[in-house]
């Protein structure tokens, strides 16, 4: 038996705890926020206020992947975030209802894990030209 300090079964910090509804995002237990956040493939993590969200659109992704079928594109008031991947109308559900949820893309061997949830290919976020 291994001895010394016992293992901590609490949360160790003072967020909020998530409950994990896809592999690609979380939601605050109490659905409660006023941010999107975005976590990009180089470790960067991206906040955007639900009150500058100016519309969204889930198109056919025009650039042909097999694994992400589907880009949802988010227009900001000060950026633009466009989103790959499939089954992406789940993430809209989501917005419709304002929910605050943390967005990470996987890695596309994935995808089919769990087919009844959204799954994110591909981020990316450019900020709007000016003018």
């Amino acid at each position: 038996m291994l001895k010394g300090k016992p293992v901590r079964t609490t949360n160790p910090t003072d967020h909020p705890p998530r409950t994990e509804y896809h592999s690609t995002f979380t939601q605050h237990e109490n659905g409660e926020g006023e941010f999107l956040r975005f976590l990009t493939g180089d470790g960067r993590e991206f906040g955007f206020p639900f009150a500058q969200l100016l519309q969204f659109v889930l198109e056919v992704n025009p650039e042909p992947n097999p694994d992400a079928p589907q880009r949802l594109i988010l227009a900001f008031s000060s950026h633009d975030v466009s989103i790959i991947g499939c089954r992406l109308h789940l993430l809209c559900e989501h917005l419709d209802q304002h929910r605050a949820i943390r967005i990470k893309t996987e890695d596309s061997r994935f995808a089919n894990l769990e087919r009844e949830k959204a799954f994110l290919v591909g981020i990316s976020i450019m900020p709007v030209a000016a003018g």
